[in-house]
């Protein structure tokens, strides 16, 4: 699908889309582009997934993996700024 942003800013989706995904949208930006990414409409229930998968990590191996994440975007954004 292909759209347009319109004077004021907004993006207009196909209905197939808005029945799909809802109506509200987190706007992503990153260095690929634009994603749009659907509010969760049951919000606890994503909180429990996540603190489901999140249970087989000790507190030293999720601080771990966050620092790497933390160095990962350091150097991303480095790179950016040098080009």
């Amino acid at each position: 699908m292909i759209t347009q942003v319109d004077k004021l800013g907004r993006i207009v989706l196909k209905k197939k889309i808005r029945e799909k995904y809802g109506r509200q949208f987190i706007v992503v930006a990153s260095d690929e582009g634009i994603l749009l990414k659907p509010t969760s409409k049951d919000p606890f229930k994503d909180i429990d997934k996540i603190s489901d998968k999140l249970k087989k990590y000790s507190l030293k191996e999720l601080s771990k993996m966050g620092e790497e994440e933390a160095e990962k975007e350091v150097e991303r954004k480095l790179k950016r700024i040098i080009k």
